[in-house]
């Protein structure tokens, strides 16, 4: 079964759709991960080995429940995550979450109580199958160069 809990029965608050997504994965040590995630989470692992992913996308189509329209305009955003579970349920824990739309930043901070930076993230689609992501370096974020 892919999903080991039941879907919750609240209601939606926001909907919203990721663009141009792409995912990287890389094997990870324990020595590396253990100290940056919380003592209490445990660290999840694919077929014996830990993984860090990072994800780069455009936001769009930002729509608030209750709301007629979207005061969102597109942003990029980037997490780096890592995969743990808690009491047997599985999840991520982010590492580090950017977005280059203070707002959308603002907002997640203050609603979500996710670790929200901004930073400045530039897309440039430079044919059908290449593009080019620009993030500048992390100095918020306390983890060794990947």
């Amino acid at each position: 079964m892919h999903r080991p809990y039941p879907i919750s029965k609240e209601k939606w608050i926001m909907q919203h759709t990721w663009k141009n997504l792409v995912f990287f994965h890389y094997p990870v040590s324990f020595r590396f991960i253990r100290p940056l995630v919380p003592s209490c989470l445990d660290l999840d692992r694919y077929d014996g080995t830990l993984w860090i992913g990072i994800y780069a996308f455009c936001m769009d189509k930002i729509h608030l429940r209750g709301l007629p329209f979207s005061f969102f305009s597109p942003y990029y955003g980037v997490n780096v995550r890592t995969y743990v579970t808690y009491k047997g349920k599985p999840g991520v824990y982010f590492l580090s979450l950017d977005a280059n739309n203070r707002i959308a930043q603002k907002i997640s901070r203050i609603w979500y109580r996710l670790n929200y930076f901004h930073a400045y993230i530039t897309f440039e689609r430079m044919n059908n199958c290449n593009c080019q992501l620009k993030i500048p370096p992390h100095e918020h974020l306390n983890i060794p160069h990947l």
